[in-house]
C-alpha cells in the first residue's frame, strides 16, 4: 500500500488542472468570502448562556484590567478567572481596538476560527512538500470552513471555538518542527530558542484552558522520538513540558497577585470538574449519544477520512520504519491525538440542546485535512490530460460543479436543520451518509493503481463536492433563522423578552431570570438556574425573593432552554399561585409576582 503522502508527493507537479499554488489561493480566498458573508447574517442574534461569561469578564477586562465582573445581585464582582483568562485578556484588547459590543465579540471569534485554518496548515506544510501542501490547500478550507459545525463555531464566544484550537495546534507545530522542514527531514540541530518555544507555547496553552492540552501533552515525547534518539527525545520533551508548566504557574501566581485575586479559584474549578466526570458505563452511552450528535453537524465524511488516514498512515510508518523516513508517522500520531481527544470528550462532555460540540472543535482543523489529502489524489499525468477530447475536459468542469450545486440545493431545501434538531430520519440518514459511502465504495480503488483508479478518484471527488454544498446549503439555512442555532438550538423569544423587560422595567429594578437574559435586557438580575438545579435551600431563597416584591418580573422558559419551570415543580406551583403569567414570547415566559401588601397596611375585616 502506498503512502497517501508518496503519491502525492510523486504526482504533484503533473497535475493537468493548473499550478496548485494558484488553485490553493483561489479556494482560500473565495472559501473566506462565502464564509464571511454566511457568518455575517448572524450578527444580530444574541450572546447565549457561557458566551456571556466570557463577554462579562473581557468587557471588565477592557475597562478596568481585572478579570472581575458582575454576574447577577448574588455575584456582583465574581472572579472570573475559573479558566485562566488568556482567551478573555485577547478579547479585551479587541474590544479596545474595535469597541464593546456582541458583534465585535463574534468577530473575533470568527478570526480566531481563520487563525485556526491558519495554524493547522502550519503543522502540514512542516511535514509536506510545498506542492503537495498547495494541492491540499485548495481542499482544506471550503472542507473546513463552508460547515455549520466551523460556522456556528465562529458566532459563539468561548475558548475551544476561537483561540484554544489555534494554541494547540502552534504548540504542535513547534514540536513538529524540530524534525521536518518543508516535507524533508532537518539536517541541522535544532537552536535552543526552538526548544524553549515548545515551553512557551506550553504556558500560552495553560493560560488558556486546564484541560485539553493535558492529552497534547502525552503526544510532545512521541512526537520527539519519531526523529531523535530516545533519550534525547525524553528528556528534551520533559525539559519542555516542566518548563511550560512552571512558567505557567509563576506567571499565574503574579497575575493573580496583581489583580487582588485567589489563584485557586481556577485549580478549584478545573478539580470540580475532573471530579465531575462520568463512572465508565455512563461514559460508554454519553459516548454513543454524542458521537452522534457531532455526526449531525459534520457528517461521516471527515471521521472517515481520518480513520482511513490513520490506518494508511500507520501500516507505511511500521513497514518503513527502518528505511528513508517519511512524516507518516507523525502525520498518524496527529490524527490519534485528534481522534482521541475527540472521543475522550464525547464520552465526559454534554452539550447544551442540540449546541455544535464545542469541545471537539479544538481538533477539527487536523481532522480535515486527510479529507483534503484524499481528495489532492493526482488523477491523472499532464500528456494523459493533453490529448483527451474537448468534451472530456468540459465535463470534467461541468461534473463537479453539478455535484456541488445539487449538494447546495439538497443541503438548503431538503435537509435545512432537520437533523439538528429531530434526529436521524431515513431522508437524513441518506442524503448526510451518502457521500461518505460513495467516498469509502471507491477509496480502495483511488488508493490504489490500475485503469480504474482515475475514475475512482473522479467519483471521491464528486462525492466531496456533493458533501461541500449539503454542509453549505444547511449553513445557508441555519444563518437565515431567528432562532438561536448555538446554545438551545432553536429556541425563540429572547429578544422580545428583553424588550419587554426594558419597556416595564427602570434601570435599578431587578429581575430573575437566566444570564444571557440579563445581559440582553440590560437589567440586573438574581440568576435562577440555581434555584432550578441547586438544592432546596436555592428554590427557598428565590421564592422569598419573588414573594417580597425584591423581584419585578421572572422569566423561564418551556420546551426549549436550561430554565424550564418542569424541573422544578414547587417553584412552578409557587407561581402558579402567588404570580400571573403577563407575557409569552416563543419559549420564553414572563411572570409577575403579587405585590405584597405596603409596610403598616393590613387587611380590616367589614363592620
Amino acid at each position: 500500500m502506498r503512502t497517501i503522502v508518496e503519491t502525492l508527493r510523486a504526482r504533484a507537479a503533473r497535475s493537468a488542472i493548473g499550478p496548485p499554488a494558484h488553485r490553493a489561493r483561489v479556494a482560500a480566498v473565495a472559501s473566506i468570502l462565502v464564509f464571511a458573508a454566511i457568518w455575517g447574517r448572524q450578527l444580530d442574534k444574541p450572546l447565549k448562556l457561557d458566551d456571556v461569561d466570557h463577554y462579562g469578564i473581557a468587557a471588565a477586562i477592557a475597562e478596568t484590567g481585572r478579570p472581575v465582573y458582575y454576574r447577577g445581585e448574588e455575584a456582583p464582582e465574581l472572579n472570573g478567572a475559573l479558566h485562566p483568562p488568556l482567551h478573555d485578556h485577547l478579547l479585551a484588547g479587541w474590544f479596545r481596538l474595535f469597541g464593546t459590543g456582541v458583534p465585535q465579540a463574534m468577530s473575533f471569534a470568527a478570526f480566531s476560527v481563520l487563525l485556526h485554518g491558519l495554524a493547522t496548515l502550519l503543522i502540514f506544510r512542516t511535514l509536506l512538500p510545498n506542492e503537495t501542501l498547495s494541492r491540499i490547500g485548495a481542499w482544506f478550507w471550503p472542507l473546513f470552513l463552508l460547515t455549520p459545525y466551523t460556522l456556528q463555531m465562529a458566532s459563539m464566544v468561548d475558548i475551544d471555538s476561537s483561540i484554544y484550537g489555534p494554541m494547540i495546534a502552534l504548540l504542535l507545530w513547534s514540536v513538529v518542527r524540530l524534525s521536518w522542514r518543508a516535507g524533508a527531514v532537518r539536517t541541522d540541530a535544532p537552536a535552543e530558542w526552538e526548544h524553549w518555544l515548545v515551553a512557551l507555547l506550553v504556558a500560552l496553552c495553560l493560560w488558556t484552558k486546564l484541560t485539553t492540552i493535558w492529552l497534547a501533552l502525552l503526544f510532545l515525547p512521541a512526537l520527539m522520538l519519531c526523529r531523535m534518539r530516545p533519550a534525547i527525545a525524553l528528556v528534551r520533551s520533559a525539559a519542555a513540558i516542566a518548563g511550560g508548566v512552571l512558567l505557567f504557574f509563576a506567571s499565574f501566581e503574579l497575575a493573580c497577585a496583581a489583580w487582588g485575586l485567589d489563584p485557586d479559584t481556577t485549580f478549584q474549578f478545573v478539580r470540580m470538574n475532573a471530579a465531575a466526570g462520568p463512572g465508565v458505563e455512563a461514559a460508554i452511552q454519553t459516548a454513543k449519544a454524542m458521537s452522534l450528535h457531532l455526526l449531525r453537524w459534520t457528517g461521516l465524511l471527515p471521521w472517515l477520512a481520518a480513520c482511513t488516514v490513520l490506518l494508511g498512515a500507520s501500516w507505511v510508518a511500521w513497514r518503513r520504519r527502518r528505511a528513508e523516513p517519511t512524516p507518516d508517522r507523525e502525520i498518524a500520531l496527529l490524527l490519534l491525538l485528534a481522534l482521541g481527544t475527540t472521543v475522550y470528550y464525547c464520552a465526559t462532555r454534554h452539550t447544551f440542546g442540540n449546541a455544535p460540540y464545542k469541545y471537539a472543535f479544538t481538533y477539527f482543523g487536523i481532522l480535515t485535512v486527510p479529507l483534503a489529502m484524499l481528495a489532492s489524489l493526482p488523477r491523472r499525468a499532464a500528456s494523459d490530460a493533453a490529448s483527451s477530447p474537448a468534451a472530456s475536459r468540459s465535463a470534467s468542469l461541468l461534473l463537479p460543479a453539478a455535484a456541488l450545486a445539487a449538494g447546495l440545493a439538497v443541503g438548503a431545501s431538503v435537509v435545512r436543520d432537520e437533523v439538528v434538531q429531530n434526529g436521524w430520519t431515513r431522508t437524513t440518514v441518506a442524503l448526510l451518509w451518502l457521500p461518505a459511502l460513495a467516498g469509502a465504495a471507491v477509496a480502495g480503488f483511488a488508493l490504489g493503481r490500475g485503469a480504474g483508479r482515475g475514475r475512482a478518484i473522479a467519483v471521491l471527488r464528486l462525492a466531496l463536492l456533493a458533501h461541500v454544498g449539503v454542509q453549505l446549503g444547511i449553513a445557508l439555512h441555519q444563518s437565515s433563522l431567528e432562532t438561536s442555532t448555538t446554545y438551545d438550538y432553536g429556541q425563540r423569544g429572547l429578544v422580545a423578552t428583553a424588550s419587554f423587560l426594558r419597556s416595564r422595567t427602570r434601570p435599578d429594578d431587578r429581575i430573575a431570570s437566566m444570564k444571557d437574559l440579563g445581559l440582553v435586557a440590560g437589567r440586573r438580575y438574581y440568576e435562577t438556574y440555581g434555584a432550578l438545579y441547586g438544592g432546596s435551600a436555592e428554590t427557598e431563597r428565590l421564592i422569598g425573593r419573588l414573594g417580597s416584591g425584591e423581584v419585578r418580573y421572572a422569566v423561564f422558559t418551556e420546551q426549549i432552554g436550561q430554565d424550564q419551570l418542569v424541573v422544578r415543580p414547587e417553584l412552578r406551583d409557587w407561581l402558579d399561585q402567588n404570580a400571573r403569567l403577563v407575557a409569552s414570547f416563543g419559549n420564553y415566559r414572563v411572570y409577575e409576582p403579587r405585590r405584597p401588601p405596603a409596610a403598616g397596611t393590613a387587611a380590616r375585616s367589614p363592620g
